[in-house]
Formats: structure tokens, C-alpha cells, sequence
């Protein structure tokens, strides 16, 4: 789903800049390579090991309830929430179904960002992201179908795809993905200045063989 959306971004971007057929044919490639390395895997052997791991964390049952059950601590601490970091200690009071384990993630990050900081905190989330997403449009209107442009385009479909993640998982709470997420972030918003050509030295021209 994360690699859908991800596809999805990169497509819609690509009819909003109205690219040529070269950076469609591009795409298309890159969607064709992709589907071939998952036949060269197999999918039936993907399949085969997904449906023989061993799940050690919740059910679908339980994060459906883990959902609903964060929901409520929402719910009573709407403005402030209850404290970063504080899902662990408050859960057990708003279990619904307990089978025996902590827990310690909501396995959404949004519903996790607005229990423990609550509105205030889902607004700052809220704006974030919009700054994200509109700075990001702003430099690749900007750059145009340079490489720098390129660059910033891979990040910012790059926190698509983590940003989709997150609601099924507590993917932000893991600090590797989280360094990676914010430096896509950057990537994707940063001011990439073109290197300019260096004169050279005493004026004379360079005769190339």
C-alpha cells in the first residue's frame, strides 16, 4: 500500500507539471521493473511466507480494538493529551480487550500523536505536514525537470510512502525510520542551488582533444 501511494504521488505530480512522454515513459519503466522483480522473487513463495510468519505482536482483532481504545483516550484528554510517551501507562485503563500483553504503540501514529499531545499537538502535526507538502510543490515548481528537482521529488515520495505506513503501524516510534523520514523531509524542502560554472584560471580557454 505504502509503494501504491507512493506510485500514486509520483503520478500526480507528473500530470500537474504536465511532463513530456520521456519522463512518462520513465515512470512506466520504473513500474515495469518493479513488477518483474517481484516475479523474479515469486509471488506465490512471498505469499507462502507472509501467511507462515509468526505474528508476536497484536491480531487484527486487537489493533482494531487498540484503535478504538486510543480513540477514547483522545477522547478524554482532547486538548493537551496525556504526555509524549505516555500511551503505555495510561492504556490499561481504556483496554477493551485485554489477552495478556503490554501495550505499548496504538499501531497508528496519528492516533498516538493526538492521545498523548491531543489537539494541540494534532494541529502542529497538522501544520507540519502541510508545510511539507506545500514547500516541497514550491521547489519542484521552482527546479523545474532538473536533477536537484529530481532529487527533492524522490524525498518528498519517499515520506508519502512512510507518511501511509503510519497509520497502520507505530513506524515514527522506531528511530531509524524516523531519522530517515525527517531527512527526506529535508530533502524534499530544502533550497538546492545549482553549482555555477568555475571560470578558469587567467581567462584562457580549454581546447579539448
Amino acid at each position: 500500500m505504502s509503494f501504491g501511494a507512493e506510485l500514486a504521488v509520483l503520478a500526480l505530480v507528473m500530470i500537474l507539471r504536465r511532463t513530456m512522454a520521456k519522463q512518462w515513459f520513465a515512470g512506466v519503466a520504473v513500474l515495469l521493473v518493479a513488477m518483474l522483480l517481484v516475479s523474479w522473487l515469486g509471488v506465490g513463495q512471498i505469499l507462502q511466507r507472509l501467511s507462515s510468519v509468526q505474528l508476536l505482536e497484536v491480531t487484527a482483532g486487537k489493533r482494531s480494538s487498540m484503535r478504538r481504545d486510543t480513540w477514547q483516550i483522545f477522547l478524554h484528554h482532547p486538548v493537551t493529551g496525556t504526555g509524549l510517551g505516555t500511551l503505555q501507562i495510561v492504556y490499561p485503563r481504556y483496554e477493551s480487550l485485554y489477552d495478556g500483553k503490554i501495550v505499548n504503540h496504538a499501531h497508528n501514529d496519528y492516533l498516538e500523536a493526538l492521545a498523548e499531545t491531543g489537539i494541540l499537538g494534532g494541529l502542529c502535526c497538522a501544520w507540519f505536514l502541510g508545510v511539507l507538502f506545500s514547500e516541497s510543490l514550491k521547489r519542484l515548481r521552482q527546479l523545474n525537470n532538473s536533477f536537484a528537482g529530481t532529487l527533492q521529488l524522490s524525498g518528498l515520495v519517499a515520506c508519502s510512502g512512510f507518511l501511509v505506513h503510519s497509520l497502520v503501524d507505530f513506524n515514527l516510534h522506531i528511530p531509524s525510520n524516523a531519522l530517515l523520514f525527517f531527512l527526506m523531509a529535508h530533502l524534499a524542502t530544502s533550497e538546492i542551488q545549482p553549482l555555477a560554472p568555475r571560470p578558469h584560471p587567467k581567462g584562457r580557454a580549454v581546447e579539448i582533444r
